[in-house]
């Protein structure tokens, strides 16, 4: 795996290939689909995956996983 970089918050690397990819979570973060339960902030990973879904991104993501930006 690359050299994982974080720029403004946001973790990401660029690949072999010169794709970037940027991690799921702080994705879903920017994109404000979270929970705010018991002090705790809590990715909605059901609502993130219906819209990458919307999108034609077929693979379901969760925490550790790296979406490719574009």
């Amino acid at each position: 795996m690359a050299n994982i970089l974080t720029v403004e918050n946001i973790r990401g690397y660029v690949d072999e290939t010169g794709t970037a990819y940027l991690n799921a979570e702080d994705v879903a973060k920017g994109w404000g689909f979270v929970d705010n339960t018991k002090e705790k902030e809590y990715v909605k990973w059901d609502r993130v995956n219906n819209y990458l879904k919307e999108f034609g991104f077929s693979t379901l993501v969760s925490k550790d996983d790296f979406l490719p930006e574009n």
